[in-house]
């Protein structure tokens, strides 16, 4: 497992999907950040995933269900495909949403 400085070329992402606001959240007009922390793994799939700063309303999950989506290129370290950690944030804002 890798820092992203620790590695001769960072994984790059493919396919990011975005989370979705909830009706709860929305109800509640909660804006802020989802900060989530997982592994990219040397397959280009997402592991591991935990949290560092969550959202009430169901905000966290839906980061956390969206982040299970994403799909990389595996980082490289020489020569080698490698698993690298990856910070995650996802904001809410709702002036964003209609």
């Amino acid at each position: 497992m890798y820092k992203a400085r620790e590695v001769t070329r960072r994984a790059g992402l493919v396919l990011r999907p975005q989370p979705s606001y909830t009706e709860d959240a929305r109800q509640k007009k909660i804006e802020g950040k989802v900060v989530l922390r997982a592994v990219l793994s040397s397959s280009g799939n997402v592991m591991n995933i935990t949290t560092v700063e969550e959202l009430p309303g169901g905000l966290t999950e839906k980061a956390i269900q969206a982040a299970r989506y994403i799909r990389c290129i595996p980082a490289m370290k020489d020569g080698q495909f490698v698993s690298q950690y990856l910070r995650l944030e996802s904001e809410v804002w709702t002036h964003f949403i209609k």
